[in-house]
């Protein structure tokens, strides 16, 4: 069902909604209310409701979740917020996986499916399925001259946790059958200059590396979430504008470390192919446990619906 709403650029006004779903679908299947003889009903949490939360970068998803944590709070849930930004592989790591593929860009630096630590991901999951505590990584994105790496300390979180979020630019993208991604590039070879995607700057064989590093991401991580949360651009060029005044909101805070204009503008071409060939699949895929909120330029709420 699709709701329209009045454009609001503030936060919160997204916040709002997608906490309205999780708590609908929280209440719907992780609270049993039992009775202990005494006449007075005990309502007791299963288990950590587990969302994934997609958004192209700078949408403001961590905005966003902040807002999460805070609004559920006040429903006297315990919410906690994992980026998988946090994820990615040391900066040693990057460097090595970058060397052992000399020719393929696309895993030239953090971003795309491939360079994440998945084994530290799925073990991190693990533990929060099962109520243990557990460490989260933190991943400083302005170090090596905006390249970044992992911080030597994480973050220690003890349970109980009811609401476990775990925020990413690709989390959701389905990988896509190898015939059919031979099929899609070999056309786009024939569009016209100012049609063609951007994919077509990397290698099929690049671009199936790619494909191949999601399907197994996807067939790992995804089977933890039960619900997944999009927001949604009214139009990908949105990522360049977005990406660019988040890059300028974390120099000023960290005395101007980071990437230039320029280097911006190449980090997110880096991301584009997966973009263009991955995104579609998430609609398919999550049918029936998603909430999307569809954003403007300037973040406006345009409107949401679960499907």
């Amino acid at each position: 069902m699709q709701h329209s709403s009045s454009s609001s650029s503030s936060p919160l006004h997204a916040a709002t909604l997608i906490a309205d779903y999780i708590l609908t679908r929280h209440q719907q299947s992780h609270m049993t209310a039992s009775n202990d003889g005494s006449g007075i009903s005990k309502v007791t949490q299963l288990r950590p409701l587990m969302v994934s939360m997609q958004g192209p970068q700078g949408a403001g998803k961590s905005t966003i979740a902040y807002l999460l944590v805070n609004i559920l709070k006040q429903h006297k849930l315990t919410c906690v917020v994992a980026s998988l930004d946090d994820f990615y592989l040391t900066h040693v790591e990057l460097e090595d996986l970058a060397h052992r593929n000399p020719v393929n860009g696309l895993l030239h630096g953090r971003g795309q499916p491939g360079t994440h630590d998945v084994d530290l991901l799925i073990a991190v999951l693990e533990k929060v399925q099962q109520g243990e505590a557990f460490q989260l990584p933190v991943f400083d994105k302005s170090l090596f001259q905006g390249e970044g790496d992992r911080c030597q300390d994480g973050i220690l979180v003890i349970p109980p946790v009811d609401v476990f979020i775990l925020e990413g630019w690709s989390i959701g993208f389905q990988p896509v059958n190898p015939d059919d991604l031979d099929a899609t590039y070999r056309a786009a070879t024939h569009q016209a200059a100012h049609q063609r995607p951007l994919f077509l700057n990397h290698s099929l064989e690049s671009l199936q590396a790619i494909n191949d590093n999601l399907r197994e991401f996807a067939s790992r991580v995804y089977p933890f979430f039960e619900i997944h949360v999009i927001l949604q651009a009214q139009s990908r060029e949105y990522v360049y504008t977005w990406r660019l005044q988040q890059e300028h909101t974390m120099k000023t805070k960290n005395g101007g470390h980071g990437m230039l204009d320029g280097e911006v503008k190449l980090f997110v071409d880096r991301y584009m192919p997966s973009y263009e060939l991955f995104e579609e699949g998430i609609l398919e895929h999550w049918s029936q446990r998603a909430f999307i909120v569809s954003l403007g330029e300037d973040r406006s709420v345009l409107g949401h619906r679960a499907i």
